[in-house]
């Protein structure tokens, strides 16, 4: 059996011969980030990329100035007599006499069809003057001194209250 040793106070003993080192160990954990170093110096430019892809087509752009007038065409031949063929008559005055009543203008016209309808348009002012009063006035076109009836009269009313 082999003897136990006991612990007996004393002095220590003289060391032992080293004896051959030991298998190495498992590697420890990794250490912390160092600090960023110093910037390097500029490299060399890179060399040309290969061409991108062919991109969407824009809008229009906006109109370029208009060109220098072409020469005049040609005359055509006179065309058919149709069955509609337009008489505009245009009346325009500028009046400063001032009248007020009766007949203020005459536009004579003579119609090339007298089955053909008639436009008629008024486009100016009308004016009644009441002199501190309640009045009313009507304006009304008439077609060889009567009114028109058919479809309906071409009139302008005007009331005012001038008190």
């Amino acid at each position: 059996q082999p003897s136990k040793q006991q612990n007996v106070p004393g002095h220590l003993g003289v060391p032992g011969i080293p004896g051959t080192p030991g298998l190495p160990g498992l590697s420890g954990k990794d250490g912390r980030d160092g600090r960023d170093g110093v910037q390097g110096p500029r490299g060399l430019p890179g060399g040309r990329g290969e061409r991108g892809v062919k991109g969407d087509r824009g809008g229009n752009g906006i109109f370029g100035k208009m060109g220098p007038r072409g020469p005049a065409g040609l005359k055509g031949a006179k065309g058919e007599t149709g069955e509609y063929q337009s008489n505009w008559k245009q009346c325009t005055w500028k009046r400063g006499d001032g009248q007020d009543t009766g007949l203020l203008q005459e536009c004579v016209f003579k119609k090339k069809d007298g089955a053909s309808a008639l436009k008629v348009v008024y486009a100016g002012n009308l004016r009644v003057y009441c002199d501190g009063q309640i009045c009313c006035g009507r304006w009304f076109i008439t077609f060889n001194g009567a009114e028109c009836e058919n479809p309906v009269p071409i009139d302008g009313t005007i009331y005012n209250d001038d008190r």
